[in-house]
């Protein structure tokens, strides 16, 4: 991975604790409010985060070069599916009682699609059934990209934000609608399309193969681009406003600025980043997608095997050691188990690959292995 992208991965360790924070820390000083960014009532914000994210690495590292769609698949199989399904055997074992249709979907990462079944089981995976929506179309989209229509899909990305955005806050207001149907419109794939097209469209402007157009003026394109973002944020809260009702931070409609943001620290001069470059940081953000995927199974461990030693804390002094277990555990998961995995899922079918074609891999599976 380009080194002005592994900067990124630090910001993941942040997304996935606002979301661990929103599932437990609400309440709790000090994140009740009496701090001036709320990090709990900003989940939404940090998942729409991974998705653009993710449309930002995989254009920005694949950009620009053909992709076989069975080698993209094959790795992002192997970077996302073995700690899936190790969550999903946790939240089983620990929990179990769950219906054999319900396991199903979550083992065919189909959930988000299925009325009634999003937060079923281990309820953060419903994110990952939405990436695999992303990452079973980005073999085709980048191949369109690939062929010079790159303004053409921002133009299409930023169309497809705007029209999302105006129909989710739309739909969103209906009160007796979603009493019904929340969950489903929550995490209905194709509403989060825009987010992963947004981060896509920046990556393809990013990538290496257009330095001769941004090149050297990566970080002041980067500042634009937000300044832009902030401004299409602005006007589209005020045009949903003026249909009477508010734009849904949790459906993308602060995407353009996430991907400034994402933009801009990527692009920062390295002696401005170099905090993020720490490596500590670093392998906690890689953790990030086991902190992410593991805090419901690992709440049920920490409440119920080590009680006799956290009944007596304060609710404060609880939320953190519960963090700081959490977190060990992710970490020991990622070095003994995610990374393993990756690596022998990876190395069994690249051996498989160049027996059949020899420099097959013009740009290796290895190359995405920090995204999420």
């Amino acid at each position: 991975m380009h080194k002005h992208l592994i900067r990124l991965t630090p910001l993941r360790f942040l997304a996935a604790m606002c979301v661990v924070l929103f599932h437990f820390g609400r309440g709790i000083p000090p994140f009740d409010g009496s701090i001036p960014f709320d990090l709990p009532s900003n989940a939404g914000l940090a998942v729409s985060f991974f998705f653009c994210l993710s449309g930002l690495i995989m254009a920005s590292v694949y950009g620009g070069s053909a992709v076989a769609a069975r080698d993209y698949w094959i790795a992002r199989f192997a970077r996302i599916y073995p700690l899936y399904i190790l969550a999903v055997v946790m939240t089983l074992v620990l929990g179990g009682g769950y219906p054999l249709h319900t396991i199903l979907l979550n083992i065919l990462m189909l959930q988000a699609w299925v009325p009634g079944y999003p937060l079923a089981l281990n309820a953060p995976g419903w994110s990952l059934s939405v990436e695999a929506f992303f990452y079973a179309i980005f073999p085709f989209l980048i191949r369109w990209l690939s062929n010079g229509n790159i303004k053409r899909f921002a133009i299409i990305s930023l169309c497809s934000w705007a029209v999302t955005q105006l129909f989710v806050s739309q739909v969103f207001n209906d009160v007796d609608l979603m009493r019904k149907n929340q969950n489903v419109l929550n995490a209905f794939p194709s509403l989060h399309l825009n987010e992963f097209f947004l981060g896509a469209a920046a990556g393809a402007l990013f990538t290496p193969i257009n330095e001769h157009r941004v090149g050297g003026h990566r970080f002041s394109t980067g500042a634009l681009v937000l300044l832009s973002g902030i401004s299409v944020t602005y006007l589209m809260s005020g045009l949903c406003l003026q249909f009477g009702a508010a734009a849904r931070s949790d459906m993308g409609s602060d995407a353009p600025v996430l991907v400034g943001i994402i933009w801009l620290i990527a692009s920062a001069p390295a002696q401005w980043a170099r905090v993020l470059d720490w490596q500590p940081l670093v392998t906690l953000g890689e953790a990030s997608y086991a902190i992410y995927l593991l805090q419901l199974p690992a709440r049920t461990v920490f409440d119920v095997q080590l009680a006799p030693f956290t009944n007596r804390l304060s609710p404060t002094a609880h939320l953190y050691a519960y963090v700081a277990f959490l977190t060990a555990l992710s970490l020991v998961v990622y070095l003994i188990i995610e990374r393993p995995a990756r690596r022998w899922i990876k190395g069994r079918f690249q051996e498989n690959e160049d027996a059949a074609s020899p420099g097959a891999h013009a740009r290796s599976a290895h190359q995405i292995v920090h995204a999420r």
